[in-house]
């Protein structure tokens, strides 16, 4: 006798109604919670390290910004910017330098390069200038005290000759015979 082969009653064989069997997964079966956590783990894991980035990066900024803010309060410092962007020099009609701002280094012979004309009452008329490097543009001369008009032309070289011409006639009127020049090279 033959016996047919029985069928298992526990039903994990049989298939459902949908056609997949108990075992396996379904799309209408909910999602795993932990891969949901891992999600937001994930997304808030993301967000606080960009903020903690962004109030670093803040921060930085901050403490920058108030470093070149004391720097800039500082009278050094900003002597030396002056000499940098604006160097100059305050020089007399005895070609002494009275005051270095920077510009010493550009005039020949370690400054020793002015040379001052004058006229028989001691009266500057032309100023010639030696420099160690070209300027295309001309230096700025100013008289400091007396009224004058300096006119700036290249010389031979690197050297450049001011004339120098009184306003009013020197010897008329007032006169106070402080002949200080003040020297402004411009790059």
């Amino acid at each position: 006798m033959h016996k047919s082969p029985q069928k298992s009653t526990t039903g994990d064989d049989n298939p459902s109604k949908d056609g997949a069997t108990k075992g396996n997964r379904s799309d209408s079966q909910p999602i795993d919670r932990r891969f949901v956590w891992h999600i937001f783990l994930g997304i808030g894991s993301f967000a606080a390290v960009s903020v903690l980035v962004w109030y670093s990066a803040n921060w930085l900024q901050d403490r920058v910004d108030q470093a070149v803010a004391a720097k800039l309060t500082d009278e050094k410092v900003l002597r030396q910017i002056a000499e940098q962007v604006r160097p100059a020099l305050i020089f007399n009609s005895n070609e002494a330098i009275i005051e270095n701002m920077g510009a010493v280094p550009f005039i020949a012979d370690n400054g020793n390069g002015i040379h001052i004309t004058k006229e028989s009452d001691g009266w500057p008329r032309h100023i010639h200038i030696d420099f160690v490097k070209q300027f295309s543009n001309p230096p700025i001369l100013n008289s400091m005290y007396e009224v004058t008009v300096i006119t700036p032309k290249r010389g031979k070289g690197f050297s450049w000759d001011f004339d120098v011409s009184d306003v009013l006639e020197h010897g008329q009127g007032i006169s106070t015979n402080l002949w200080t020049y003040r020297l402004e090279l411009v790059p």
